[in-house]
């Protein structure tokens, strides 16, 4: 049977496949519709990004060609994740006598850093003060907290001043904005650089030296992030948000979450300013896979749409090993390893960019399965991130409520895929239908009001005869055998012995952009495999999903199979059978959606 519909209302996704034409063949999971409102605006989204700080140095230390792959794969909108935010640290060593400062010997491992990422594009370059020089400190060591002796107040925030000076004078380095401090109220705790800070000494601090030395040195438009604290919380800064005078002083309100979950910052957002999470990490066991990449996408989710906060950072771009860095290097330097949670973030930094505004969407109401949507208000591009945590195929109708756009472009990342470009999902009357793969994320982004339609056409091949087969090897038959185990179906391609048997299918030049095969099979599932090609000689393995098997009797079982990957340009498919069953597995049926 040949069906044909000009501009079908079917919506697909191919090269990372996450959907279905129409509904399986299989019995599913009732469709769910998830609503996208245009017109409710949420906060600003200033950017994504992560440290170099005092590990600069890690990256540094790589070899060519690794050390520009590293930094093209963290800051490079076209061949990596596009980082727009890159956060430095204010080394006490700067200053390594009262008031003497130099900013051109120490640490050249993070200048270097901060220019190759600004080389990459990088639109805001942060710093945060761990902490003031130890003769600075009451218990004179950079580590272990301590707080900043009174007396020092004013030579701190000199130093704080001269270092946004010399930096853009020495380097041309524009910093975007800077923080008095890291982690305040756990600092006692820290064998690292760090300084014990109390609320209303934050305050002080600010108002009465940090700010009026910015304006003396004419550098009063760097903005203030205050205060870092360890765990997700404002109680630190509310000292300083109460007190008109040092509000309007401050800019952006940074936490880390190392503990709490993300919540909304209720007295930051009622005086009107913007919430950032500037530090997160697991620094626990290594672990590279798909599990901690959704496990990290779910925390940026959260921190989007719970928390509305307006940046988010992770620890450390690239780090030695563990689980501190979104690319980990070996212990030499000569080589590094990309891990799933690089990618997970990537479907965010690297489509949702500085200025996009969060737009509403409805619950998704499916457990573990999370949406949020993103738009540039000026030229009408958009970005929607789903999160599949389940191991099912998770589908719902997307629609659109205040805007159009023809299509939605997918990009997958899964146990097999890392942010792979799918083939286009079209529009149709305000409606996409959407399918997610087990344990994936995916990132879809359209252009409002880009109204041209794509006509779809849609084949189903029944398996009656053999007339739209464009090849096969030469073991199969159609068995109408016992229809009753097969829905009555009096006819599927089975095999004649327990060889490698295979179909193509070929549709006069046209792009195979999705197929779903329907298979029954008798007790165990495996040894079917797909192929993709271009031109019928190179053949590509493509990975498939399964929807749940639903039994028939006896130890038959039917199963619905659909790509979670069809390459550009696909003009031919391949079925293989590969065990050595005569007649355990027979194809019933096989629908495929052409493009031209």
């Amino acid at each position: 049977m040949r069906l044909k519909w000009r501009r079908f209302l079917v919506l697909f996704l191919v090269f990372g496949l996450m959907l279905t034409i129409t509904k399986p063949y299989t019995n599913s999971l009732a469709s769910n519709f998830i609503t996208i409102y245009w017109e409710d605006e949420k906060q600003e989204i200033d950017g994504f990004g992560f440290s170099g700080a005092d590990w600069s140095h890690i990256p540094y230390q790589l070899q060519e060609p690794e050390r520009t792959e590293v930094m093209d794969l963290l800051f490079n909108i076209d061949d990596g994740i596009g980082a727009s935010i890159c956060r430095s640290e204010i080394h006490p060593e700067y200053s390594p006598a009262l008031g003497e400062y130099d900013f051109v010997s120490i640490k050249p491992e993070q200048l270097w850093y901060i220019k190759e990422a600004e080389a990459r594009g990088v639109d805001k370059q942060i710093a945060t003060a761990w902490t003031p020089p130890a003769f600075m400190k009451t218990n004179n060591s950079q580590t272990h907290g301590g707080y900043l002796i009174e007396e020092y107040y004013n030579d701190f925030a000199d130093l704080l001043s001269e270092f946004v000076v010399q930096f853009e004078q020495l380097h041309g380095i524009d910093f975007y904005a800077v923080s008095m401090c890291n982690e305040p109220n756990a600092s006692i705790f820290l064998n690292w650089n760090s300084c014990s800070w109390k609320g209303e000494q934050i305050k002080t601090f600010i108002k009465d030296y940090m700010k009026p030395a910015f304006v003396a040195k004419g550098i009063d438009d760097t903005k203030f992030i205050i205060a870092e604290p360890s765990w997700w919380s404002e109680s630190l800064m509310e000292p300083s948000l109460n007190d008109p005078v040092t509000c309007d002083m401050i800019d952006i309100v940074g936490s880390h979450q190392y503990q709490l979950s993300p919540s909304k910052f209720t007295t930051a957002f009622s005086k009107g300013k913007k919430v950032w999470q500037t530090e997160v990490c697991d620094p626990g066991h290594f672990d590279a896979g798909i599990g901690e990449g959704l496990r990290w996408a779910k925390n940026i989710h959260e921190f989007m749409v719970d928390a509305e906060a307006s940046a988010y950072l992770y620890w450390q771009g690239v780090m030695r090993e563990g689980s501190e860095g979104l690319i980990c290097t070996n212990s030499d330097f000569t080589d590094y390893v990309m891990t799933k949670r690089y990618y997970t973030f990537g479907h965010y930094s690297k489509f949702i960019r500085p200025g996009y505004v969060r737009i509403g969407t409805s619950d998704t109401g499916i457990s573990d399965t999370y949406i949020s949507a993103y738009k540039n208000k000026e030229t009408g591009d958009f970005a929607i991130v789903a999160i599949n945590d389940t191991d099912k195929i998770q589908q719902f109708d997307l629609l659109a409520d205040g805007f159009s756009a023809d299509k939605l472009t997918p990009y997958i990342t899964d146990d097999t895929l890392d942010m792979q470009k799918g083939s286009q999902v079209p529009y149709n009357d305000g409606t996409y239908y959407i399918a997610l793969p087990p344990k994936s994320v995916v990132t879809y982004v359209g252009k409002e009001n880009s109204n041209t339609l794509t006509d779809v056409e849609v084949i189903e091949d029944n398996l009656d005869d053999w007339s739209m087969v464009y090849s096969k090897s030469e073991g199969w038959f159609l068995d109408s055998s016992n229809s009753e185990y097969f829905e009555g179906d009096l006819s599927r391609a089975a095999r004649n012995s327990g060889k490698n048997e295979e179909l193509v299918y070929y549709f006069d030049g046209k792009d195979i952009n999705f197929f779903e095969v329907k298979l029954f099979q008798y007790w165990y599932f495996d040894a079917l495999s797909f192929y993709a090609s271009e031109d019928n000689m190179s053949w590509i393995e493509i990975p498939h999903s399964s929807y749940p098997r639903e039994w028939q009797g006896s130890r038959w079982y039917k199963m619905a199979h659909i790509p979670r990957y069809i390459p550009e340009g696909t003009k031919y498919i391949k079925v293989k059978l590969t065990d050595n069953s005569t007649w355990e597995k027979q194809i019933s049926k096989i629908k495929f959606i052409l493009s031209e």
